[in-house]
């Protein structure tokens, strides 16, 4: 089935890993010929964090089954072997946790998509997929396709992650398909394509459509700047753009199939022969966010295919640097002389980017109603499965049978989800210790890790943790002894194995002096930092065994050794170096010359927010490094001396960025007050009159002139569980103290409501829902807006004049993130 150029290139970059393969032989040795390739062909181009985390074992599980369906050739289809390797043999979607998880895709999903062509199938896939998931904004780190299940929701890379898992579980080419930051809004987004019929088609992860090529999501995408997949691995042979490839994971830039483009050149000048690295950024939560990342030739050039639109271009050679800004709409060849460039910059600006224009023309949006029939059946089926789960009235019955932690319990049972079992096995399991320990233990970790979580793990950590209880204050024994989490790593039980593979001798000198775990990690484990995919963590024990690994697993590693010796670490929460502590203090492990610290104050007329209106960003080897002061409440910072790009901004309507950068220069002894200015919005939008509607519900009629709580509403037809709805929800939630404020009433259109619709109305109780199935209103709406039909949620700013005129004061339709604080501008 490959041919015999293919296996020639597997067995030769296999020969590069083979000795740290050794330790599989009886798995190779198991398996027949196309199997051994098969294995062969992931530990080629195997990040070396799954080499050290994951057996071989399941590794040939997943090849057994892939093989199985090929042999099936269920769609009487011949798939190229690239795409046969990368979309559908391959294990690893993103950076989730590896599991066993097609054999039950497959037979859940055989019986629905037998007899049906390829395009089809896939449609019935996704189908499937809303059954067990929908979206819901979640922390960054990537749940494996059966937590999500466990879940019933999750983030969209985690619905993708799972859509592609469950196409290839039946034998449909997959690939995950990202943006990594929006130019015309604050946020990213990733989907999935298929191969069908010799070319990749797109769909909305767990967002089912009638058809392929549709979701809500193709008109931000036509203003996309970039937009790329990932293949782990060397084998690639169809004729697409590489933005980056290191032998084991290549990037490809597939921008074109969704935007009008241009391929942009940046020739630098007088580099003295040298290659220096270009950063692409566009704005994105009020900073310039890098999009990619690419070095020049020797000639000093780099090229991009990128969308029609502004872009932000740094230069630099690790020292000096240069910048400019490039209207991709009128440049294609950029000269730049770095004899210019500089060490700092001093000149205040002020910076405009305007993003790609939308290019999609209007579609069919007549009602498919055997489609929305197909729909409220999934989210039926999703629904009852979630109604296993703990309820809050549940959590606090069960609860009862823990006298003194009855609200901990509750909390922790309810959002455990799927999970409830395997944290309730904890809670009861008889280990001798303290039930107050099992509870500091769940507290300490994030709600999304209660969701996958195993008794074996938990017990593994606090069986581990509990002898050093009374060596330290509570609240450091919790956090950074007990506490299983480190990084964003998948939590794993590795302190027992810790603890066995040390002897005593050295266990003591590691407590002795810590630096000692540090210095042994360097000698005995190398670094294989450049064979890693930059999201991936190693599992402590799989480092150890394996003694190779990348920088962030073998820092994983210090604290996890650290913490099963009864030693309290840390990531530091400012800049991730590593600390144990001693005597009171968190000690840095790699001592350092402190800097001196200088004030810096912010002066300005408008409330500052960080990563909404302005960031810091500190110069750093000729590169601009945003801080983290997310949640930072004053407009005062202690800093490093050095120099420091304040940024100052306001996204417009249109999705422009207008940036105020301001250069200083922080040395000690001298705090510096620093008068900064937000830039001024340039007034795009009309005021906008709109009919009045009569909307005809199970409850009788209702006019909305008649129900509009105030003078100034936020008035929205709204599609619960879709993620540009769940988007305009959650920034309703958080500008609740601003729209109350301003004494602003809500007003949401819906054909149904779920858990994010009760927040809203337990957090805004005189909002107004009308549930109805008329979507005439929001399509109403969007042709006297100017928008696009069908393109929901449509929002506006609604105004009731005293002669009962409805103007429509800023709008919105579809995917806007940041539109509430924008129409809150206009109240």
């Amino acid at each position: 089935m490959f041919t015999q150029k293919t296996i020639e290139k597997i067995e030769k970059d296999f020969k590069r890993v083979e000795p740290y393969v050794e330790k599989f032989k009886n798995i190779f040795d198991s398996a027949d010929e196309r199997e051994r390739i098969c294995l062969k062909y992931y530990y080629a181009y195997m990040p070396v964090s799954d080499l050290a985390t994951y057996d071989a074992s399941l590794f040939l599980k997943i090849i057994r089954h892939t093989l199985k369906v090929y042999d099936m050739n269920i769609f009487g289809v011949d798939i190229p072997e690239d795409i046969f390797l990368n979309y559908v043999l391959h294990y690893r979607v993103n950076n989730e946790n590896i599991e066993y998880n097609r054999e039950i895709f497959f037979n859940e999903l055989y019986e629905r998509i037998k007899g049906k062509s390829m395009y089809q199938a896939a449609l019935e896939v996704n189908y499937w997929c809303l059954e067990k998931a929908t979206y819901t904004p979640t922390n960054p780190r990537t749940v494996s396709p059966l937590t999500l299940i466990k879940n019933a929701k999750g983030r969209c890379g985690e619905e993708s992650t799972f859509t592609v898992t469950a196409l290839r579980s039946v034998g449909i080419p997959a690939r995950q398909i990202y943006t990594p930051r929006w130019a015309h809004c604050d946020s990213n987004h990733a989907w999935v394509e298929v191969y069908i019929d010799g070319r990749w088609r797109f769909l909305g992860a767990c967002e089912p459509e009638p058809a392929l090529d549709r979701g809500w999501f193709k008109v931000p995408a036509t203003r996309a700047m970039l937009i790329d997949t990932r293949v782990f691995s060397d084998i690639v042979y169809e004729d697409e753009e590489i933005i980056h490839r290191n032998g084991i994971f290549t990037e490809l830039n597939l921008t074109s199939n969704y935007a009008k483009t241009k391929k942009l050149t940046i020739k630098v000048l007088n580099t003295g022969g040298r290659k220096v690295k270009v950063r692409f950024e566009v704005p994105n939560y009020c900073e310039l966010s890098p999009i990619a990342v690419l070095e020049t030739d020797e000639n000093g050039i780099v090229s991009i295919t990128t969308g029609l639109g502004d872009l932000h271009v740094h230069v630099t050679d690790g020292e000096k640097f240069m910048t400019c800004k490039v209207d991709v709409r009128k440049q294609e060849v950029v000269i730049l002389d770095f004899a210019n460039a500089v060490l700092k910059e001093t000149s205040n600006t002020t910076i405009k980017l305007v993003p790609p224009v939308a290019t999609v023309e209007d579609e069919d949006t007549i009602q498919d109603p055997v489609h929305e029939a197909r729909i409220q059946h999934c989210n039926k089926v999703r629904a009852a499965f979630e109604n296993t789960f703990i309820t809050e009235e549940k959590g606090r019955e069960l609860a009862k049978k823990y006298p003194g932690f009855h609200d901990d319990v509750a909390r922790i049972l309810v959002e455990s989800k799927g999970n409830h079992e395997e944290i309730k096995a904890f809670l009861d399991s008889d280990n001798g210790i303290p039930f107050k320990y099992k509870v500091l233990l769940l507290k300490s970790i994030a709600s999304k890790d209660l969701t996958d979580s195993t008794c074996e793990m938990l017990n593994d950590h606090l069986l581990y943790a509990y002898p050093f209880r009374d060596c330290f204050y509570e609240d450091i024994f919790v956090k950074y002894v007990l506490n299983p989490r480190i990084y964003l790593e998948m939590l794993s039980p590795y302190r027992g194995f810790i603890n066995n593979f040390f002897d005593d001798n050295t266990k003591k000198e590691f407590v002795e002096n810590p630096r000692k775990i540090y210095d042994y990690i360097n000698e005995i484990i190398e670094d294989a930092t450049e064979m890693d995919y930059r999201t991936l963590i190693a599992s402590p024990q799989g480092t150890l065994q394996l003694k190779r690994a990348s920088k962030i697993s073998k820092k994983v590693l210090f604290v996890a050794i650290c913490r099963s010796l009864g030693i309290p670490a840390r990531f530091n929460p400012n800049d991730q170096e590593l600390e144990y502590y001693q005597d009171g203090k968190f000690i840095r492990v790699v001592p350092y010359e402190p800097k001196e610290m200088v004030k810096l104050t912010l002066n300005c007329e408008e409330k500052l927010q960080y990563f909404r209106n302005f960031t810091i960003a500190r110069l750093v080897n000729g590169w601009y490094q945003t801080l983290n002061f997310r949640g930072h409440d004053s407009t005062t910072f202690e800093l490093e001396e050095g120099c420091y790009r304040i940024l100052t901004g306001q996204r417009l309507d249109d999705g422009t960025m207008l940036f105020n950068a301001y250069f200083v220069e922080l040395v000690k002894g001298n705090d510096l007050t620093l008068d900064v200015s937000i830039p001024k919005e340039e007034k795009i939008m009309e005021p906008v009159v709109i009919s009045d509607y009569t909307f005809v519900t199970d409850e009788g009629n209702i006019t909305l002139s008649d129900v509009l709580p105030k003078d100034y509403n936020i008035v929205a037809y709204v599609e619960p569980s879709k993620e540009p709805t769940e988007h305009l929800f959650r920034e309703l939630m958080e500008e609740a103290d601003i729209i109350k404020n301003k004494d602003i009433g809500i007003v949401l259109i819906s054909a149904n409501t779920n858990e994010s619709v009760e927040k809203l109305i337990s957090l805004f109780p005189e909002l107004i829902l009308i549930k109805t199935n008329d979507k005439d209103f929001a399509e109403m709406l969007l042709v006297q807006l100017g928008h696009k039909k069908g393109n929901y949620p449509v929002q506006a700013l609604v105004q009731k004049t005293s002669e009962g005129i409805l103007n429509a004061l800023c709008y919105f339709s579809g995917y806007h993130v940041g539109s509430v604080s924008l129409m809150l501008k206009n109240a």
